[in-house]
């Protein structure tokens, strides 16, 4: 009858290691996971972001070059009508929509990389 209960302990022993071994392993897998839709989510918002990005730099950058064709092209066709005053108020014009778009990039990767910034937890160089 000896040999009968060590056989039990030796059971029990073997048993409970190995629900031991699984409940760790079920930790295991909910942790792996609470990263894994962790992740997921900050994925979803780098996505959200690049489609707001794409988004506002199609409306936004389309403006200001669409000023900058347009004065360029009335210039060509009007080289020879203008006067000098006329020419230069119309490179005032392309000189100020060139800083305007120049301001947006700017801006955009400015908060395009605070965005960034903020979902990977990594800081931006100029944060210091």
């Amino acid at each position: 009858m000896n040999a009968r209960r060590e056989v039990r302990e030796v059971e029990d022993v073997v048993d409970t290691a190995r629900d031991d071994e699984l409940a760790d392993a079920h930790r295991h897998i909910a942790h792996l996971a609470d990263e894994l839709a962790r992740a997921r989510k900050k994925e979803i918002e780098l996505i959200r972001l690049k489609a707001a990005l794409l988004s506002r730099a199609n409306h936004e950058f389309r403006t200001p070059l669409t000023i900058i064709d347009g004065v360029a092209s009335r210039m060509s066709r009007q080289s020879d009508k203008l006067s000098p005053t006329e020419i230069e108020a119309r490179c005032d014009s392309i000189r100020s929509s060139v800083s305007d778009l120049l301001s947006l990039t700017n801006s955009m990767l400015n908060e395009l990389s605070l965005d960034l910034s903020t979902l990977t937890g990594v800081k931006r160089p100029d944060a210091g």
